[in-house]
């Protein structure tokens, strides 16, 4: 066995480039040995850092913390630092979770809604309770409805996915019974179930839904 590699031959053992290396000897992750001619020659030592800086990499582990370790190894500064990454895997994976309910909820009500054939229909749904962000503000106008939901989905509350369209309009009971249906007292936008962070609860029950396909002036016509 070889006691010593050129920069060539452990680009090709590792399939990495040589700049990879070059840059690990820049941010003295991995230094090689200067033979002849200022060659590169890499040891068994060397090999053994490589492996573990390609096994750290596969785990997330960020470059500045792989070098921390190889200046400090000990088994328990490799305890911490895989614990460290073991952590962040799993909210990784919650949040991929989280992602993948949000992304399936939304395909099934648009199913339901592409499988909507009336030009518009009023009935009774139940919902259960449902989390929602809320943005208090003068709304008299189309314009000021569509930058409310901007402004909501500016606001960070555990991610808000652009596939997120549940956002509404409150109008009070006064407002209503005078047919005044464009002052709305706030806007709101439904969030995730799982979310940690919200402003209140559309409390579940029974709702009256009016779904409607068409033109938005002919909707305004039908409400008023």
């Amino acid at each position: 066995m070889k006691s010593k590699y050129t920069i060539g031959e452990v680009a090709k053992i590792y399939n990495i480039s040589t700049d990879t290396l070059r840059l690990y000897e820049k941010l003295e992750l991995l230094v090689p040995e200067r033979g002849e001619n200022s060659y590169r020659y890499y040891t068994i030592f060397d090999v053994w850092k490589l492996n573990v800086i390609k096994t750290m990499k596969s785990l997330g582990v960020k470059l500045k913390d792989i070098k921390l370790f190889l200046d400090n190894r000990s088994v328990s500064s490799e305890i911490n630092l895989l614990e460290e990454e073991y952590e962040y895997i799993n909210k990784e994976i919650k949040n991929l979770i989280y992602q993948k309910d949000h992304i399936k909820n939304r395909i099934d009500i648009l199913i339901e809604a592409d499988e909507f054939s009336d030009d518009y229909k009023v009935f009774y749904k139940n919902f259960p309770n449902r989390k929602v962000a809320y943005l208090k503000t003068n709304i008299e106008s189309d314009d000021d409805v569509d930058l409310t939901y901007t402004k909501l989905s500016s606001k960070n509350y555990n991610k808000i996915y652009f596939s997120n369209r549940d956002f509404g309009m409150i109008l009070n009971y006064k407002n209503v019974m005078n047919k005044d249906f464009y002052n709305y007292s706030r806007g709101f936008l439904i969030l995730d179930s799982h979310a940690l962070e919200y402003d209140g609860i559309l409390t579940r029950g029974k709702y009256l839904v009016l779904r409607y396909h068409g033109p938005y002036l002919i909707l305004k016509m039908l409400i008023n």
